[in-house]
């Protein structure tokens, strides 16, 4: 199944979700939307009038759209949905001013699941092993030869492919977060002044590769906006 996305590369709309909320904000919508305010404050845990300002400016960068529809006793009410089914982060990061703000919403998404990776301790949510696992980390460093870092490439596509299409019998919602890297040889030497942007993955470089596989937090799923 094809699906329509949108790349993520302008610099305001890299800059708006390195925002923490904002970010997780266009996740929930691209995975369960079209939601109302309340829907979606309920889900992410907080205030509908906190939820609304950010996503009045997330639809004015055009990375959201309202729509409306009729809601309680049929009064009009607006729902919130990505302006694709896919919305992707443009990749590599080709264009150098971009890359700051990359970092930013990396390290936003690597603080998101690590909080919902304890919040599942928490609630007891979590299944470790199985088939139904939903909850774990894995990390590894590796030197792949081209033909494998191929392979381990295109095994993440799959992966990617795989979480956005859509389920007939969806379940508890999961979020699944990982970083690819090259891992420099010569800690020193980086430390020191070296750039991790210069390193080449694939010519016998070690490469890191971070994985985190996280149940969802312990919130009340929001009722899906007919």
């Amino acid at each position: 199944m094809v699906h329509r996305a949108m790349s993520i590369s302008r610099p305001e709309h890299l800059k708006a979700l390195a925002s923490p909320i904002r970010h997780d904000i266009v996740d929930r919508l691209a995975a369960m939307g079209p939601l109302s305010v309340r829907d979606l404050a309920r889900v992410l845990g907080r205030k509908p009038t906190a939820i609304y300002r950010h996503l009045v400016t997330l639809e004015k960068l055009g990375l959201v759209r309202a729509t409306a529809t009729s809601g309680a006793r049929g009064r009009p009410a607006m729902v919130y949905r990505t302006v694709a089914p896919l919305a992707r982060l443009a990749r590599p990061p080709r264009i150098k001013g971009n890359r700051a703000p990359m970092v930013k919403i990396a390290n936003a998404m690597a603080r998101q699941a690590a909080r919902e990776y304890a919040g599942a301790f928490q609630a007891e949510m979590g299944i470790g092993d199985g088939p139904k696992r939903n909850h774990a980390f894995f990390e590894l460093i590796t030197s792949p030869s081209p033909k494998k870092l191929a392979r381990i490439n295109a095994l993440l596509d799959d992966l990617a492919q795989l979480m956005w299409t859509p389920d007939e019998n969806p379940g508890r919602p999961i979020r699944v977060t990982w970083f690819l890297s090259p891992a420099s040889k010569d800690r020193a030497k980086t430390a020191k002044g070296g750039r991790a942007e210069d390193a080449k993955a694939g010519q016998g470089d070690v490469v890191k590769f971070t994985r985190r596989r996280v149940a969802a937090a312990p919130r009340t799923r929001a009722v899906r906006a007919a």
